[in-house]
Formats: structure tokens, sequence, C-alpha cells
């Protein structure tokens, strides 16, 4: 079953981030506390950590994409 990676709540009025720079790619391992990608809202930087232990096999936003706070943005099995 897969397990959805959400775009964190970076702050309380923020409602979307640009994805920055991917860490980990489609294939590769991921363990639970690893930075999968990095996001920009406004105000910060900040490293998007995996909470479950899988496989990366789907990104739903490349680099430079614009993505809402709370929405799938990668996916693992």
């Amino acid at each position: 079953m897969a397990k959805q990676i959400l775009v964190p709540q970076v702050g309380q009025d923020i409602e979307e981030a640009v994805v920055v720079r991917w860490l980990k790619n489609i294939g590769d391992e991921v363990n639970v506390g690893d930075v999968v990608l990095e996001i920009e809202s406004d105000k910060a930087l900040v490293q998007v950590e995996a909470y479950e232990k899988g496989i990366l096999v789907k990104r739903l936003a490349e680099e430079g994409d614009v993505v809402k706070v709370l929405t799938p943005i990668a996916y693992l099995e």
C-alpha cells in the first residue's frame, strides 16, 4: 500500500510553498527521519522528512513547482 508524504504546514498563514530541491530520487530507499526534499515559503526554507519507511515511487511535483500545504507531494511503497 502506498504511503503519502505531505507538504507540511510551515506557518499558520502559509497556504503554499515552492519545491526547492529533491534529496531522494525515484527508487531510493527512504527511512524514517530522512530528509526527502526541501520546500520554501515566503518565510522559511523547510526540510521535509519521511515519517514512514519505504521506496520513493512517485513525485507529484518537481523543483520550482508551487505546492499546496497539507497535500501529497510524493508516494512511498
